[in-house]
């Protein structure tokens, strides 16, 4: 009978966990150069130059949880200005 029990719990999370994650969760990734110029400059305070040649983006949300993944093709002067931009990035970057 405990066995049972324990095995019917099993199976109605997995079940459960299933159903959440398939059905509440999605992921979009942003194909549109217009909006990747758009996310790029809302995350760094600059508009990419010509060097940005490829921006990827992708969101991903469960619930209240969003998360935002953005990769991009660059050179040293994108990569200086974005540190110069952000303090938190010059910190690490003088204590490394």
């Amino acid at each position: 009978m405990k066995y049972l029990i324990k095995n019917i719990i099993y199976v109605f999370s997995i079940i459960t966990t299933s159903l959440v994650l398939i059905n509440c969760g999605g992921s979009i990734e942003s194909v549109e150069r217009d909006e990747l110029i758009s996310t790029f400059e809302s995350n760094f305070g600059f508009s990419p130059p010509k060097s940005v040649k490829e921006i990827k983006l992708k969101n991903w949300g469960l619930y209240d949880t969003d998360v935002h993944w953005l990769a991009f093709t660059y050179d040293s002067i994108v990569l200086s200005k974005i540190i110069s931009n952000e303090q938190n990035l010059s910190v690490v970057l003088n204590n490394s």
